[in-house]
Order: structure tokens, then sequence, then C-alpha cells
């Protein structure tokens, strides 16, 4: 993609940021918009979305539009997974919930197992373009299922929508995550950086105040008051990250540096992913 789009790793790099970015958006608001808009519909929605967002990155011609594309296949995928979780609960009595959230896991195991792989044979014998255009088909039988087969939950939105402490969420994730970004380029003493990471984290600090104050938050800061919750989050951020970078750059490093084949790239990957898909089942 990156030879492709003609783009530097810099550049292709916000192909994944602005998706997670989106993510770390939008996941917080899914309660709310679950209890104002219904599970099947919201769920129907981000399927939709995401459908046609990865239709639209399979047919962006340039850096800029596949980023746009990847932005709205994002705010389908980040409704997705907490509206399913969140539908699994009120459908399954407790005692079912584990075996029901296991076979849930299974096919999130299976995607970082078998997904490096494939990818690599679809980069290497057809195109990028498929890793985006094999959703498409799965997407649309997903909702003609989900329509005829699901059905609705009740549901009223408690309370009034926290918009400041959206506003700060957006404000504050996004100065952070852009300045980041831009630490590889302009360096960390650059005023941009600087500007950029103060901005959110002031931002965030009035998140803090905002959303302990207001009746109806849109993050409940009172889950903090647990020990193991917060090492738990710790410890999965850790392991996140390192997941993460290692997606990121491993397949780089493998194909610009050392020569490899997509497909040889993939299967180079394929162990490591089967690990990380095991411990994302396990969690």
């Amino acid at each position: 993609m990156e030879a492709a789009l003609s783009a530097s790793t810099d550049q292709i790099q916000w192909v994944v940021t602005a998706y997670m970015l989106v993510l770390g958006m939008l996941i917080p608001i899914s309660g709310w918009l679950t209890d104002k808009f219904g599970a099947k519909k919201l769920f129907l929605f981000a399927l939709t979305t995401f459908t046609i967002g990865s239709a639209l990155c399979g047919v962006a011609w340039n850096l800029d539009s596949i980023i746009i594309f990847r932005v709205v296949q994002a705010l389908g995928g980040a409704l997705m997974q907490p509206v399913a979780m969140a539908m699994i609960f009120r459908i399954y009595p407790p005692e079912r919930r584990g075996t029901v959230i296991g076979l849930f896991g299974i096919a999130m195991m299976a995607a970082p197992a078998f997904g490096p792989a494939l990818s690599g044979y679809l980069v290497e014998y057809w195109s990028w373009r498929f890793i985006f255009y094999i959703n498409v088909p799965i997407g649309i039988g997903a909702v003609i299922l989900g329509a005829l087969m699901m059905h609705e939950f009740p549901h009223e939105a408690k309370g009034k929508f926290d918009v400041l402490g959206f506003i700060f969420t957006v404000i504050g994730f996004g100065s952070l995550l852009y300045g980041f970004n831009q630490v590889s380029s302009n360096g960390w003493g650059s005023t941009e950086v600087e500007s950029l990471l103060s901005v959110g984290v002031v931002c965030l600090i009035i998140l803090v105040i905002v959303e302990l104050k207001v009746k109806n938050p849109m993050i409940n800061l009172q889950v903090f008051k647990s020990y193991q919750f917060n090492m738990s989050l710790v410890l999965i951020s850790i392991v996140s990250i390192s997941m993460f970078v290692g997606i990121f750059f491993l397949p780089i490093y493998l194909q610009n540096i050392r020569g490899f084949s997509a497909v040889r790239t993939g299967l180079f990957m394929t162990p490591a992913a089967l690990a990380s898909g095991h411990y994302a089942n396990q969690r």
C-alpha cells in the first residue's frame, strides 16, 4: 500500500492511526447510543457503515482518500464489538454467558491467526485492495441476516448526552495522538508537537473534572477506584501497545529491509498472530 499510494512510512501510518483514533472517540459513547437508538438499529448501522467503508477503501486512489475512507470504516467498526457484547449480556442468562462469549472469542482468535497469511496471499497474487473488498460480501450477508433474525430490545436513554465530556475526549485524545504522530518528522522539541501534547493533556485534565461533576458522565471514573481494574488496564495497555507496534513495523521491516514477499511476511507473522489471538480469547 505504501508503494502503490506513493506514501512515506510517516504518512502511511495514518491508515492505522485514523482508524484507532475514531475507535477511541466512539467506543466511550457506544453505551449511550445503544440506549438511545436500540441495539439492533445501532448494530445494523455499524455493520452497514463498516461494509461501505471497506468498499470505499478498496477503491481509494491516493493517501488522503484512503485515510478518509478508513474513518468511515471505523465509524462502524468502533460500535460493532461493544454493541455485540451488550446484546450477548441482554440475551443470555449469566450461566450461559461464558459459553457464548467463548464462541464469540473463537472468531476473534481466528482473525489474527489466519489474517496475516491470507492478507499476504491477497497482496502477493491479487491486490492490497482485496484486503478491504473481502469484507464487503461478508458485511452484506451479515446485514441481511441481522435485519431478518435479530429482534429489538427495549431501550431508553438515561439522561442527557454528555456533550462536554465528548468534546474534551475528542480534542484531548485527538491532540495527543496527532502530536505523538508528528514526533517522528518534527522531533520532540518542535513547537507543533509541544503545543499538541499540551492541549491534549489540558483537555484530558478538564475531562476528568467534568466527568466527576456531571450527573450522567460519558466515562464513569468511579471504576478507577478498583485496584484490580487499574492494574488490569495497565497490563492490557502495555500488551496492546506492544502488539500494535509489531503489527505495523514488522511487515515494513520484513518487506522493505529484508526483501520478503508479502506471502512470506504473512507466514512469518502467523505464529505470533496465533499467540496474540489466543491471548485475546483468554482475555
